[in-house]
Parts: C-alpha cells; sequence; structure tokens
C-alpha cells in the first residue's frame, strides 16, 4: 500500500475509454494499493443497484448477497458520508468500507473477510481513490459535442459494414471467475464413527505420509475392550469347568460345544475392539500440507465413516478451476489455450490449457450456479500460490463479428420478450 500505487492506479483509470471498462479496472485492480478480498460498484437510485463486483462477471443484482447489501445501504442514515461494517464480509474476523462516489451517483464497498479491519491509512487512501475515480466516471458520462448537422451515410457505407459484420471472423470469448487449486489433493477421511478428541496438526503445516492428524476418544472403546476381555476369561473358565465335567459327565458334552461357540464369538468381538482402538489415530494417506478451516473446531465432534476432516495437499502440484457462468456458455475451443488473470499478480496474463468442462451445473464459491471446468498450467515453471483468486479468458468457436457483437443483445431481448 503506497500513494505511488494509488497514483498509478488513477492514472490507468484516466485512459478507461468506457464506464464499463473503469467498472471493471475500479473493482479489480484497487487491490494493488489496498487489500480486500472483494469490492462492489453500486449505483445509488431509489434501490442500490450493484454495477460491477471484483472477480464476478456479470453481476446478478438479485442474488442473496446483493440482497442484503442493497438493505445494509439502505439502513445508513447518510450514504453520502463514508461507513464502517464491523463483523461483515462472511466471518467474524472480517469487516467492510462504504465509500460514496461524490458528485457521480455511486459508491464503493470493500470487504475483507479475515484479517481485521481497514485502518486509518487504508480507509484514507481508498477515500482519496474513489474520488479520483469518481471524476473519471463523471468524464466519461459527459455528452459528446454535437455538430452543426449529422451526415447520412452512404449506402456504400453500409454495405461495407454488412459485409464486415458477416465476413469477418473473429472468436468467441468469455470471461470467467477462476481459482488456482491443488490438482490431486488426498482426503483425510474419518475411518469409523466415534468422536473426534483433537486434531494435532494446524492448517497449513507440513505431514509426512503415516503422521498422525487426529485422535478419536478412547475412553468409550478402552471401556468397551476391557469388558470384552473379561466376557473371554469368563467364557474360557466356563469351559474349563464344563470340559473337566464332560470327562464324568457325558451331558456337558453339549455344554461344552456351546461354550465352544460361546467363546470363539467373544474373541472374534475382542478383536473387532482391537482393531477399532488401533485405528483411534488418524493418519496421513500422503506427505503434504495440511489444508483445514478451523482445528479446534473438530474437538468433540461426532464423525461418521468416510466423513472428510481434512485435505493434504502438494502447494507444487497446482490447477486452475474455473466456472463458466451460466448466462454465457460457450462451446469450447480446447485446442486453444485460455489465459489467467490473478488479482494478486497484477492481472498478468498466465497461459493454460482447458481440460475438462462440465455438463452440469453446481454452486461456486461464490454461491452461484456455474459449469465447472479445469486446466493445466502449460508453463510448469510458473505455478502460482494455492488459493489466489482471478479471471480467466476462455476462447470458443470463431464465428462472425455480428454474431460476436451481438450475441449478448439479441439474448438479453429473447429473454426479456420470452422467445
Amino acid at each position: 500500500m503506497s500513494a505511488d500505487a494509488g497514483f498509478e492506479l488513477l492514472a490507468r483509470a484516466g485512459r478507461a475509454g468506457s464506464r464499463d471498462e473503469l467498472a471493471f479496472f475500479m473493482t479489480n485492480r484497487s487491490v494493488a494499493a489496498v487489500r480486500y478480498d472483494r469490492a462492489v460498484l453500486w449505483r445509488l437510485a431509489r434501490r442500490p443497484r450493484p454495477v460491477a463486483a471484483s472477480g464476478a462477471a456479470p453481476v446478478d443484482p438479485r442474488s442473496a448477497c446483493a440482497t442484503e447489501w442493497a438493505a445494509r445501504l439502505l439502513s445508513l442514515p447518510d450514504r453520502s458520508a463514508k461507513a464502517v461494517f464491523a463483523g461483515a464480509g462472511g466471518g467474524a474476523g472480517g469487516s467492510a468500507l462504504w465509500i460514496p462516489m461524490p458528485g457521480a451517483g455511486c459508491g464503493m464497498t470493500f470487504e475483507r473477510f479475515a484479517g481485521g479491519e481497514f485502518t486509518d491509512v487504508e480507509t484514507a487512501v481508498l477515500e482519496k481513490l474513489v474520488a479520483g475515480y469518481g471524476a473519471v466516471w463523471r468524464g466519461l458520462g459527459k455528452d459528446k459535442p454535437r455538430g452543426s448537422r449529422r451526415r447520412l451515410v452512404p449506402p456504400a457505407v453500409l454495405i461495407l459494414i454488412v459485409l464486415v459484420l458477416v465476413f469477418v471472423r473473429v472468436p468467441l470469448r468469455i470471461v470467467a471467475t477462476c481459482e488456482v487449486a491443488a490438482r490431486a489433493p488426498a482426503l483425510v477421511a474419518a475411518p469409523m464413527d466415534g468422536v473426534i478428541r483433537e486434531v494435532t496438526v494446524a492448517p497449513g503445516q507440513r505431514v509426512e505420509a503415516g503422521e498422525a492428524l487426529a485422535e478419536y476418544d478412547s475412553r468409550l472403546m478402552e471401556e468397551e475392550m476391557n469388558i470384552a476381555l473379561r466376557q473371554v476369561g469368563v467364557v474360557e473358565a466356563e469351559l474349563a469347568a464344563a470340559r473337566a465335567r464332560a470327562f464324568s459327565e457325558p451331558a456337558y458334552r453339549g455344554e461344552a460345544m456351546l461354550l465352544e461357540s460361546r467363546l470363539e464369538r467373544e474373541m472374534a468381538r475382542r478383536d473387532a475392539l482391537e482393531i477399532r482402538y488401533s485405528r483411534r489415530r488418524v493418519t496421513a494417506p500422503a506427505s503434504g500440507v495440511v489444508q483445514l478451516d478451523d482445528a479446534r473446531g473438530w474437538r468433540g465432534r461426532p464423525v461418521s465413516t468416510g466423513q472428510g476432516i481434512m485435505w493434504i495437499v502438494d502447494p507444487a502440484d497446482t490447477r486452475v478451476a474455473i466456472w463458466l457462468p451460466q448466462d454465457d456458455r460457450i462451446d469450447i475451443d480446447l485446442s486453444r489455450p485460455a489465459e489467467v488473470h490473478l488479482f494478486a499478480l497484477g492481472g498478468e496474463g498466465i497461459p493454460v490449457r482447458i481440460t475438462y468442462v462440465s455438463s452440469f451445473a453446481s454452486p461456486s464459491p461464490d454461491g452461484v450456479y456455474a459449469f465447472p471446468a479445469e486446466a493445466e498450467w502449460l508453463d510448469d515453471s510458473t505455478r502460482p500460490a494455492l488459493g489466489l483468486r482471478g479471471v480467466a479468458s476462455v476462447y470458443g468457436d470463431t464465428v462472425s463479428l455480428g454474431h460476436w457483437l451481438f450475441r449478448r443483445p439479441m439474448a438479453w431481448a429473447r429473454r426479456w420478450l420470452g422467445v
């Protein structure tokens, strides 16, 4: 966070050619000056409406997150002044800021999901940035000077435009949210039903294969095993007595046979309890780094067999998880490399190869239904750290320029008209 970074951001924002380009820049590039997890640009009217959000294209104003934030902004006594929301951003350790954009009828919210509140210096930097963005925003909205008289477009120019729209071919491109994820994570699952006494490792800790990760509460298992051992001893004593009587009294031979069967059952039960007791420690299936939300939250928690507890990942073995928007689904050209722009790395494009695209939509980490896709790095020497987020530029089939330009307006019109 520095003044130079803020000046550079304002200089780059001044080169924006449209308000849409400026909105994308404001929400996704301001992180170079102040760290945040999500930024949203709001247009203030009778009801606040989201214009753009970092890592989301387009923004759904009817989503649960947008509705909740609109209600928060409506509850402010004065939306022309900055406001601080303690504990916002999806966690008890998070915070959020509302900073208005003077004279533009807009404002921005900055959320930090974890890591404490925004400092006074960070707030001041964001206020300066938003004020500068507001000046650029107002400039892009001004009417262009009118000429003395509009000239009619010659028919030859119209024909040339039509020919260009029909015969010039360009590739379809969509922008989707993405995240650097582990390529082959090893799931650590509960080996049996029981209660976790304690998780013995911390998130991000390096572990080796076979190292203990968690322990079950073994008090009940020890009690059951002691009872089984005593029961085996009782049955063995009864069997020995019955066998001794069977030498002199043949009538006890049948009782001895029943006791032998009973002894086998009790010994099998004892062996099963010993095996269960030997599994009281959950061990790492492979070497790697522990991926776990909260180790203390597992204390005293009951688990069932096969329930996931944590992941073991290799930080050097990563892939790219991409979520293609439902409303912008196209046929992906798998032969053409896609580009990943990670926010933390300044948005520089990193080439990747799409390896998988799902045919079924599922919830993304942002809670929005999307089509999951996976990609591999084309250059193994550039593998960013796990958890970094950004946007991916994915390419589809080659289409006419007219289709490329009017695809979204036509889709919007068909949805609005219901045809």
